[in-house]
């Protein structure tokens, strides 16, 4: 997915809620995330986080309630040892 088609879904998503803003650059996406207040809608706000680590090829903050499968590996390795 290019970041046009990225925005275009997010755009999408919020259409259905109340927020006020058009989204259509990677900070506008940051600026969402990192505004506690839109976590109310927690739906759309997963899946933004989602797009957004996808399009930056890393995620940058946790915002998922379950470890990324990196983390869980990580702790799988050191109680093995």
């Amino acid at each position: 997915m290019d970041e046009k088609q990225a925005f275009d879904k997010i755009n999408g998503m919020l259409a259905d809620t109340d927020y006020p803003e058009t989204i259509s650059s990677i900070r506008d996406i940051e600026s969402f995330l990192l505004d506690d207040s839109n976590r109310r809608f927690i739906d759309q706000y997963v899946a933004i986080g989602r797009i957004y680590d996808d399009l930056r090829g890393r995620p940058d903050i946790d915002r998922y309630s379950e470890p990324s499968v990196i983390k869980y590996e990580e702790e799988y390795k050191s109680t093995e040892s």
